[in-house]
């Protein structure tokens, strides 16, 4: 993750995202975040696709949330100052200023 505001959040192992493709919400195709690299400054992630689970890396920039109302999520600090804030439950998800925002109750 990151700190700067325009800079793109890297999702982290086993995270839920989604491609848009110009589909609707329902039908976009869901993965699970298996690594994540930076080349050249560009920040990158393999995902796991689907049923199938096909391997695929993709630019961070062209992924968004695949987070569901009902999902159970693990707050995971990256800082060792912090702990864990536990288990939660997504209650819904949105998006603003092209920010995915979860709303997770723990």
């Amino acid at each position: 993750m990151s700190g700067n505001a325009s800079a793109p959040l890297i999702p982290g192992e086993n995270c839920c995202v989604s491609h848009p493709d110009n589909r609707t919400l329902e039908k976009r195709t869901l993965g699970v975040v298996a690594e994540h690299k930076i080349e050249n400054g560009r920040a990158y992630v393999r995902v796991k696709w689907g049923s199938k689970g096909t391997l695929e890396w993709h630019p961070v920039t062209e992924l968004r949330n695949g987070f569901r109302s009902g999902h159970i999520v693990q707050d995971r600090p990256k800082s060792n100052t912090r702990r864990t804030l536990g288990t939660g439950t997504v209650v819904s998800s949105r998006r603003i200023a092209d920010r995915d925002m979860v709303l997770v109750q723990l």
